[in-house]
């Protein structure tokens, strides 16, 4: 669906329509991020599962999902919202330390520490903006040197370098 609208715009909204209709109806929900110009699977099925068996053998990859999903929709510019993120990754961490896919959790954390700070800059917080961005180098750091040669590795490089200049 994201690719026809990037290809066609809104122009075929009918048919965008029918297919969020026929998901709906298979039990998938959909929706579309106006802020984002996207469309996002709501995770539904993930946070199910995450009742009926929150230590189920699935929990962490389910966690993950809707972790990951937030990720993605989320604005950068809520310093709350942000704080709140960063603590939910921060406790999946602690309870799967050896997740498959913490290597990208932990780029996402880095990222929300990156953006809680430039809010902190801009409500002129010297104190919390000089904090998290030594937790955002901190996280660079590590994930450069737990999962040296890796695309989270590479793409946490990056980010160190932007922290490094400021």
């Amino acid at each position: 669906m994201n690719l026809e609208v990037e290809s066609h715009g809104m122009q075929e909204r009918e048919l965008l329509d029918l297919a969020l209709s026929r998901t709906k109806e298979l039990g998938v929900g959909i929706a579309y991020n106006r802020g984002k110009k996207k469309f996002f699977y709501a995770g539904d099925a993930f946070t199910e599962y995450l009742k009926e068996a929150p230590r189920g053998t699935h929990a962490a990859p389910a966690e993950f999902k809707l972790l990951s999903y937030r990720f993605y929709q989320s604005s950068a510019g809520d310093i709350e919202a942000l704080g709140a993120a960063a603590a939910a990754k921060r406790r999946f961490l602690s309870r799967y330390p050896r997740f498959e896919r913490n290597a990208e959790l932990r780029l996402y954390l880095a990222v929300d520490y990156r953006d809680l700070r430039l809010r902190y800059d801009e409500a002129h917080d010297g104190v919390n903006a000089a904090k998290y961005r030594r937790l955002a180098r901190a996280e660079c750091r590590r994930i450069t040197r737990e999962y040296p040669r890796t695309e989270q590795a590479a793409a946490a490089r990056q980010l160190l370098r932007g922290l490094e200049g400021r």
